[in-house]
């Protein structure tokens, strides 16, 4: 991002600031003491924000300027600002009109989608842009595609005006969504890290495990996952804990590509950790119209035996490489870790318990837990959040939300183009008819395009885009609408920790100074458990804690030994070190262990 000096510096951090305030009071309902209801306008002025932001921040290329704002840049900050204040400003009129837009509503909607493709090329790559340009196009020229994509074209005005204002387009839910849960979480993870809550986390970690063999790694996994579960994106907390623990990894005797590989496989794992799963579960609550203690419980399962997989493979290869524990004297006490940073787990336990227990919104929720964690950082001098680091976690925030704010514009104009064509009926139709009526081809089908997606998009968008597409297809085929939706979220994590396109390798390499391919091969082995147990869990809803209680404890304990077994054989570690026989053996009796059934369990 461009860092600025003297007045400008001043303009961008007074917007920042502003810009996560806003978000505050509104969720606060602090406007509505005023007779001010903002609902539906929100939206529009939340993405006034973030394309304003975007376009005084993020340059244009790798030779555009990075001290000063260049004069196409400053053009664009005015325009992007135009469409979505006219929708906040005549939000009432523009749900009316948006089939039938004036040329005035046209041209803001043209301006929109260009700013939009714009702030999503710059902050979120190509691939998203291209993918938005096909749908913008396949709307108006859907009765020219051939089989299931089929569908009546339209006019222009109308492509605009619903893809722009309508409530399914860029101004939509997904908007919405964006401009409240999701920004107010994103507030909160800057006020945890802030606080110092990150470092707790780490220290714990080292703490906890550092003095066994293997003990930086084992601290990674425990840190990342700790932390990814509330900040959710797995690149930032590659960046955040791994510039602490990879050099000790490597300290201690593990090769770079696997320190690399740990770090990013531990840190991209922490959307699907409950409690908080990177604000994920709460998006996953509204689509599904379930609660979020629902999603919760069903994700704890799977997110665990991920986790063991990490952990197991990391301590047979310490164990294999005949790696130590760092000196007492060189880490943190457990007792004064814990006698420091306590204080850090009430924000979150609340943020559960009024979730879980209270029936509280998520918003609600995460305004409560972001006011305890506030009040509690008082408890120590070095934590507390006086002035100058409340104003670091605001403006942070607000660069958070202006970071992934474009693709809920761009994903509003892919639902948009889907509402109004009906794609998403007729593809899940041709998904169930090209799998022939077999589950298992349509869950390859459907994994293997979440990994495509997952290459050039980033998480949440690639969960959302095929949670629309997708995952009505499997539901369609029996596939409980819980199930397939942690199903689609599974693999679009996996896209992330496998090459050739796998962003948190690049991040956990770059610290490393590994070789991303064989960074990117060990991490494929280290997450091998997100690639399995979204199968199993489709067939066996006992591992996302549906059915009898018998049932769950012994699906659990068998997976546990399965897990176990399969880490053994991909280590080439098992007690001692393991012969080619019986890796094989250990890597047949893992998977035989993991699929339900009592005669797989048996043989397992």
């Amino acid at each position: 991002m461009r860092q600025y000096s003297g007045g400008m510096r001043r303009f961008v951090f007074i917007f920042t600031i502003g810009m996560s305030l806003y978000h505050l009071l509104y969720a606060l309902d602090f406007f509505e003491l005023f007779e001010i209801f903002l609902f539906g306008h929100h939206r529009g002025l939340s993405y006034a924000f973030i394309l304003g932001l975007c376009f005084l921040l993020m340059p244009a290329t790798k030779k555009a300027p990075r001290d000063r704002l260049p004069w196409y840049d400053a053009l664009l900050f005015l325009v992007s600002l135009a469409p979505s204040l006219y929708f906040f400003y005549h939000y009432d009129r523009m749900i009316l009109i948006y089939t039938m837009p004036g040329t005035i509503e046209v041209i803001l909607g043209v301006i929109l989608f260009g700013t939009s493709l714009e702030a999503a090329r710059r902050t979120l790559g190509l691939p998203l842009v291209f993918i938005a340009i096909f749908f913008i196009f396949y709307t108006k020229y859907a009765n020219y595609f051939p089989g299931i994509m089929f569908a009546a074209g339209s006019t222009w005005p109308r492509v605009v005006g619903q893809l722009a204002f309508a409530p399914e387009g860029i101004f939509g839910i997904v908007m919405e969504l964006f401009a409240t849960v999701i920004a107010i979480f994103i507030i909160f993870a800057q006020f945890v890290v802030n606080a110092g809550a990150g470092e707790f986390f780490l220290n714990l970690g080292f703490a906890t495990m550092g003095r066994y063999r293997g003990g930086p790694a084992k601290a990674a996994v425990m840190a990342s996952a700790s932390y990814g579960t509330i900040s959710g994106v797995a690149v930032a907390n590659v960046a955040t804990t791994g510039s602490f623990t990879i050099p000790l990894m490597k300290r201690t005797g593990y090769s770079s590509h696997f320190a690399g590989a740990v770090e990013a496989v531990s840190s991209t794992g922490g959307v699907l950790m409950p409690p908080v799963m990177g604000v994920i579960a709460f998006f996953m609550a509204d689509l599904l119209q379930i609660s979020y203690w629902s999603i919760v419980v069903a994700a704890f399962i799977p997110a665990a035996l991920y986790y063991l997989a990490v952990f197991v493979q990391v301590d047979f290869e310490a164990a294999k490489m005949g790696l130590r524990g760092l000196p007492r004297s060189e880490l943190p006490s457990f007792w004064a870790t814990l006698r420091d940073g306590w204080q850090f787990f009430l924000p979150v336990a609340t943020l559960v318990y009024l979730l879980a227990f209270q029936g509280y919104t998520p918003v609600r929720s995460g305004l409560a837990a972001m006011v305890v964690l506030v009040a509690v950082s008082f408890l120590r001098k070095r934590t507390r959040m006086n002035i100058t680091r409340t104003l670091g976690a605001l403006e942070g925030g607000a660069l958070g939300i202006m970071k992934i704010g474009p693709a809920a514009g761009v994903v509003g104009i892919i639902m948009g183009s889907v509402a109004i064509t009906a794609l998403g009926v007729r593809l899940s139709g041709g998904l169930v008819e090209m799998a022939g009526g077999n589950k298992l081809v349509l869950l390859l089908l459907a994994a293997g395009a979440a990994f495509v997606l997952g290459t050039g998009l980033d998480l949440l968008t690639t969960y959302i885009v095929m949670a629309v597409m997708v995952a009505p297809a499997l539901i369609a085929m029996d596939v409980p609408q819980l199930a397939a939706h942690l199903f689609m979220l599974y693999f679009a994590v996996v896209a992330l920790i496998t090459p050739p396109v796998c962003l948190s390798v690049y991040a956990a390499s770059a610290i490393a100074d590994s070789n991303v391919w064989r960074t990117g091969l060990q991490a494929v082995r280290l997450g091998i458990v997100a690639m399995i147990v979204p199968f199993i869990f489709v067939y066996n809803q006992a591992l996302i804690m549906q059915g009898p209680a018998l049932e769950i404890i012994f699906a659990v304990s068998t997976a546990v030994m399965g897990v176990v077994a399969l880490a053994g054989a991909l280590e080439g570690y098992f007690l001692l070190r393991t012969r080619l026989w019986e890796r094989l053996a250990l890597g047949g009796a893992g998977v035989l262990l993991l699929f339900p059934g009592w005669q797989t369990d048996i043989s397992g």
